[in-house]
C-alpha cells in the first residue's frame, strides 16, 4: 500500500515499509499481538481526548501510559513518534498496516480532511465494535463443540496409551480369543504405543503443512472454496461474509469516502478471496458507470438475493449508507440464530457420536471377558 505524504524522500519512503515489517515483528516477537478489542478501546479513548482537546502527541502519549498490553504500548509508542515528526494520524496508521487496515487510514483522512477526527475515530470504534461482536457470536457457536471434539480425543489418547495395553496384556496371558473389534482397538493401541513420537511429528506436520499452504494466494483460494461449501456451515460462512461486506460499505460511506476508494478499501479489508473478488468486480464496473447493484446480483450464489436489492433500494433513494447498515444488522443478527441453530443441531450429534465410540470401545474390552468367563 501506498504511503501517504508529499515531504518524504524516496529513501524515507522506501524505508517505511521495512520499519513497519520491523516493528510489527518486534511487537509480535516481544510483546504480543494487538487484539481487536485493544482497537476498539483505543480508538474510543483516542476520540475522547481528541473531542476533549487535547493534542494528539498528548493524548498518544497518555493512552501508551494507560495500557496495560505490552504490544499496545509499543504501538502507541511508534504512533507518537511519527505524529512528533509532522506526520498526520492518517500517515501514522498506514504505516503499521498489519494493526491498522485501510479502513482506519481512509476514514481517519477523511476525518482530518474535514475537521471531524473524533466522529472519524468513533465511526472506525463502532465499525469495530460490530465486528467484534460478529466474530464473539460464531466463536461461542463453535466453543462447544470444539470441547467436546478435544475431550474425546484426548480420553481416547488416554485409554489407548494406558488402559488398553495392560487389558491386552491380561487377554494373552489367559490366551482369550479376541473378537476382530478387539483385535482392532489393540492393533490401534500397540501402533500409538510404539509410534507415539512418529505420530506427534505427523500431526506437528500437517499444522505446518496446512500453516504454510493457507499463507499462499492458492491454498488460501483453495481453504475459502472450502469453507463455502461445507454443509452446515456454508450458510453461516457466506452470511458472515455478506454482513462483513456491508458493514464496511456502510462504515466507509458514512465517513463521506467516494464509492470507488470505498470499493478498493473494502477490498483490502475483507479476508475470504472469493468475496474480495466480488468487491474487486464491482470497483471495476463502477468505474465504468455501473450501478453497484448489478455486480451483486450476478453473484447470488454469494451475495443473498435481499443483499443487492437493498444495494439497488440505496442507489435509488440516495441512502445506500443507511440501507447498508440496515442491511449488516440484518445479517448479524442471522449469524447469530444461524450458530444457535447449528450449536443446536451438533450437539445431539456430537452425544451420539460419543455414544457410538464409547459403546464400540466397551464391547470390544467386554466381549473377551464374557468369552472367558463362560469358558469356565
Amino acid at each position: 500500500m501506498e504511503n501517504i505524504g508529499e515531504n518524504k524522500t524516496d529513501t524515507e519512503e522506501a524505508a517505511i515499509p521495512e520499519l513497519s515489517r520491523a516493528a510489527f515483528w518486534r511487537s509480535e516477537l516481544l510483546y504480543g499481538s494487538v487484539t481487536l478489542s485493544d482497537r476498539i478501546i483505543f480508538t474510543r479513548s483516542l476520540a475522547a481526548m481528541v473531542k476533549a482537546g487535547l493534542p494528539l502527541s498528548r493524548a498518544l502519549a497518555v493512552l501508551g501510559k494507560q495500557s496495560s498490553k505490552p504490544a499496545m504500548r509499543e504501538t502507541v509508542r511508534a504512533l507518537a513518534v511519527r505524529i512528533s515528526r509532522g506526520e498526520s494520524l492518517h500517515e501514522a496508521f498506514a504505516a503499521s498496516p498489519r494493526v491498522f487496515s485501510p479502513l482506519f487510514v481512509a476514514v481517519v483522512g477523511v476525518g482530518e480532511e474535514s475537521g471531524t477526527l473524533p466522529e472519524a475515530l468513533l465511526t472506525i470504534s463502532s465499525h469495530l465494535k460490530d465486528t467484534y461482536d460478529l466474530e464473539k457470536r460464531v466463536r461461542t457457536a463453535l466453543v462447544y463443540p470444539a470441547v467436546i471434539v478435544v475431550a474425546i480425543i484426548l480420553v481416547a489418547v488416554i485409554m489407548l496409551l494406558y488402559v488398553v495395553p495392560v487389558l491386552s496384556a491380561t487377554f494373552q496371558e489367559l490366551g482369550v480369543e479376541l473378537p476382530f473389534s478387539t483385535r482392532l482397538v489393540i492393533g490401534v493401541s500397540t501402533f500409538l504405543h510404539d509410534s507415539l513420537a512418529f505420530v506427534l511429528a505427523l500431526f506437528a506436520g500437517a499444522l505446518f503443512f496446512i500453516a504454510g499452504i493457507s499463507q499462499m494466494r492458492w491454498g488460501k483460494r483453495l481453504f475459502d472454496f472450502f469453507i463455502l461449501h461445507v454443509p452446515l456451515i456454508s450458510p453461516v460462512v457466506k452470511e458472515v461474509n455478506a454482513a462483513r461486506t456491508a458493514r464496511t460499505l456502510s462504515s466507509l460511506l458514512s465517513a463521506g469516502i467516494p464509492i470507488l476508494e470505498t470499493l478498493r478499501v473494502t477490498e483490502e479489508v475483507l479476508q475470504n478471496s472469493y468475496y474480495r473478488g466480488v468487491v474487486r468486480n464491482a470497483h471495476e464496473d463502477v468505474a465504468k458507470g455501473a450501478p453497484l447493484s448489478r455486480v451483486f446480483t450476478q453473484y447470488e450464489n454469494l451475495s443473498p438475493p435481499l443483499f443487492s436489492e437493498m444495494v439497488a433500494v440505496g442507489e435509488e433513494t440516495g441512502k445506500l449508507s443507511t440501507l447498508l447498515g440496515e442491511t449488516a444488522e440484518f445479517y448479524e443478527e442471522e449469524v447469530e440464530r444461524a450458530t444457535r441453530d447449528m450449536s443446536a443441531v451438533l450437539e445431539p450429534f456430537l452425544m451420539v457420536a460419543i455414544g457410538v465410540a464409547v459403546g464400540f470401545f466397551a464391547l470390544a474390552m467386554i466381549t473377551p471377558m464374557y468369552s472367558l468367563v463362560n469358558s469356565i
